[in-house]
């Protein structure tokens, strides 16, 4: 993933050297540049630093699909899913699951990241200086991209600064967040695990933004589920 990245404009590690077979290592070993920078998940400028996220991503997904890797494919299968016995809105989540277990609309195949969060991303002085984290990468549709970072804004933050990346990501296209087919936000969220566990994750309690606890997540997703069903 790393070796189709150099070259670009994605700010990205480069591979100095790789020994898969531990032959120089005691264990299989990737050395790769370290990339200026820290998270920052309570940056001051909420606005400026959503719409920097928004703006990498269409550099990414500039780059055509490659076939030395894999498609993309949900990490499991919505028919194996079930709507979250603790959610307080369950016809609601039926409706996402519904859309989930549907036909996936057409959209364009490209490199994509395929775990795009902020966590995930570094910055220097205010500014985006790093992606890190590629082992997931993928050929797939730019929307998951979209999606998965929208899924993890609305567990960090709300629902509303998730809406606020998905509008600063669609101007970029000249396009409006109601061209979003939400079908995308839907099998994102039933494949990531959040309905499962319903938990903040352990991560986030040390480095995420103060006051996440279960209950909260809770809330914040069921807001999330209704939102996208109003949307079906």
């Amino acid at each position: 993933m790393l070796e189709l990245l150099q070259g670009s404009d994605i700010p990205a590690p480069e591979v100095i050297a790789l020994d898969p077979d531990a032959e120089t290592c005691d264990v299989p070993a990737l050395l790769m540049t370290r990339l200026p920078g820290h998270l920052d998940l309570t940056p001051k400028d909420m606005q400026g630093w959503l719409g920097q996220m928004a703006t990498a991503l269409p550099r990414i997904h500039g780059l055509p699909a490659d076939n030395s890797i894999g498609p993309y494919r949900p990490y499991s299968d919505p028919k194996t899913v079930d709507v979250p016995r603790w959610s307080r809105r369950q016809r609601a989540w039926r409706t996402v699951l519904d859309l989930a277990r549907g036909p996936r609309p057409r959209a364009r195949r490209c490199f994509i990241h395929r775990d795009y969060h902020p966590a995930n991303i570094l910055w220097s002085r205010g500014k985006l200086s790093g992606i890190v984290d590629w082992i997931n990468a993928s050929n797939g549709p730019p929307e998951m991209d979209v999606a998965h970072c929208r899924l993890n804004l609305v567990g960090l933050y709300g629902l509303a600064v998730a809406d606020r990346f998905l509008a600063a990501y669609q101007s970029l296209l000249g396009r409006t967040a109601a061209d979003f087919h939400p079908y995308w936000d839907a099998i994102d969220l039933m494949d990531s695990g959040f309905a499962d566990r319903g938990d903040v994750f352990a991560g986030w309690r040390v480095i995420g933004p103060p006051g996440l606890t279960p209950d909260l997540l809770r809330a914040r997703l069921d807001e999330y589920a209704v939102a996208i069903a109003a949307r079906c």
